[in-house]
């Protein structure tokens, strides 16, 4: 996975926050009812990009979604709770599954 050097911060709404982080894959349950597709790009509060949607799985009406990091080093700057962002209403970073 390459490095995101991305800054965001027009419109970020709260995604959700990271329930646990398993290796180098950080497992996010989602605090609203938006539905990110695989490679939509994730947010710090600071708007400083953390990773991309690399999976979702769970139920239909509860998904989990989860970044892929390059090492174990790169998890630790998730801790569960962790709050993550997603920029609402630009198309380079959000992508919707419905929407194409």
């Amino acid at each position: 996975m390459e490095s995101l050097n991305i800054k965001c911060t027009e419109d970020l709404r709260p995604f959700g926050s990271v329930s646990h982080v398993v290796d180098c894959l950080v497992v996010i349950r989602p605090e609203c009812p938006v539905v990110l597709d695989l490679g939509s790009i994730l947010f710090n509060e600071s708007g400083d990009a953390v990773g991309e949607v690399f999976d979702v799985f769970g139920p239909v009406l509860e998904p989990n979604f989860v970044i892929r990091c390059n090492s174990k080093d790169e998890t630790d700057k998730f801790s569960p709770g962790f709050r993550l962002f997603y920029a609402q209403n630009n198309k380079d970073y959000t992508r919707d599954p419905f929407k194409g």
